[in-house]
């Protein structure tokens, strides 16, 4: 099969957003498929911006489509910039649409805390009005592109379940989750599950309100009462050691260890430190850091949000922004004897394989081909 995936991102596998492509396209290559996974700035130059320049993005996939309907079988393209009717792409390949519902989630149910700040209020007041009409446009792209494609593929089934609720139909969606690859599984599997608990807490993510900044000195004061030793360790905040730990009260300073950015494969040893993972976000597609924690043999307590339900068992799971409750679950965890921290490690990473590229790869490709020999 021959699929020319199209990302709004930069080639790499860094950011969430084009990583899952490009490793899903190493798999599919592997298995024999040819898979090519192109980005905005193959089209528009280095300069360009995939939010100044969505429009022009967009028509020059529709020019794509048509100009190379003979060297692929399937055009699998991010819903922002399936902007036209069906009758306007190639009709021979496979128009499929890949969504991520965080913004519709935003506005149908799932409100994500403001940090109240004279700045957040000045860009509230100076820019609300602008940034809601851009979020009206996006709304009816992805609206039209759910309508217009011939499938639909998402990466958890509460994404379905919203959709389904708007009248598409469920035989059109494709529910893909993501993996991790034999080569990056193989760097987790070579850091041994240790039983000691070091009362290290691990976070992978960016640190931003959809992501518990709010909620995260809270956490950590709650945490911090019965564990005087705990350390809670952000890894891939983007954000500044400096800009993180502005957050904190200086009594808790000393209870936050952050890492910027670091190289994938520096992760699993990063990891093997600690003991718990938590992921607060109040909202994903999937969760990759969740995904990452469980590889490295990690149990992981999360918000019952759309995304990390899809890997986490019901009792690793708390309500959405309740720090209280996410912090009695981690501190019921550190409190467990050798053994039993022992069991939940071993229980995390076997969860974690179940989300491999390899069969990911396979059940997708057995999808697109269905679709296409029912058109």
């Amino acid at each position: 099969m021959r699929i020319a995936c199209f990302t709004q991102f930069a080639y790499g596998k860094k950011l969430g957003g084009s990583k899952v492509l490009v490793e899903l396209g190493e798999e599919l290559n592997r298995q024999g498929h040819e898979t090519r996974v192109l980005t905005p700035f193959e089209f528009l130059g280095e300069t360009a911006n995939h939010k100044t320049h969505a429009l022009a993005y967009a028509q020059a996939i529709q020019k794509f489509t048509h100009d190379e309907r003979a060297n692929f079988d399937v055009f699998d393209v991010d819903c922002a910039y399936l902007q036209f009717a069906r009758r306007d792409y190639a009709t021979e390949p496979l128009l499929v649409s890949r969504s991520v519902l965080l913004t519709l989630w935003q506005e149908r149910e799932i409100k994500i805390p403001e940090r109240k700040t004279l700045r957040a209020f000045a860009g509230k007041l100076l820019k609300g009005r602008q940034r809601q009409q851009e979020w009206q446009g996006l709304f009816a792209s992805m609206r039209n592109s759910f309508r217009e494609a011939d499938l639909i593929n998402l990466a958890n089934g509460q994404d379905k379940g919203l959709l389904v609720r708007d009248g598409i139909s469920p035989e059109k969606i494709l529910i893909q989750p993501y993996g991790i690859d034999s080569n990056r599984r193989a760097l987790f599997d070579a850091q041994p599950i240790l039983p000691e608990n070091n009362f290290r807490v691990a976070f992978v993510g960016t640190y931003d309100e959809r992501k518990g900044r709010c909620e995260f000195p809270r956490f950590v004061r709650a945490l911090a009462k019965n564990f005087p030793q705990v350390r809670v360790i952000l890894l891939g905040t983007y954000k500044t050691e400096q800009e993180v730990k502005a957050d904190f009260p200086s009594d808790l300073v000393h209870h936050i260890e952050v890492l910027p950015a670091f190289e994938p494969e520096q992760l699993p040893a990063l990891l093997a430190a600690c003991t718990v993972g938590i992921f607060p976000s109040h909202l994903e597609a999937f969760g990759f850091g969740v995904l990452e924690m469980l590889a490295a043999g990690l149990p992981v307590i999360a918000y019952n949000s759309p995304g990390p339900p899809e890997m986490l068992p019901p009792e690793w799971l708390v309500p959405r922004g309740d720090w209280q409750a996410m912090a009695t679950s981690v501190a019921e965890l550190l409190t467990n004897e050798a053994l039993e921290i022992m069991r939940h490690k071993q229980r995390a990473r076997e969860l974690s394989r179940r989300f491999n590229w390899q069969n990911i790869a396979q059940q997708t490709v057995q999808f697109y081909e269905e679709a296409l020999q029912r058109r």
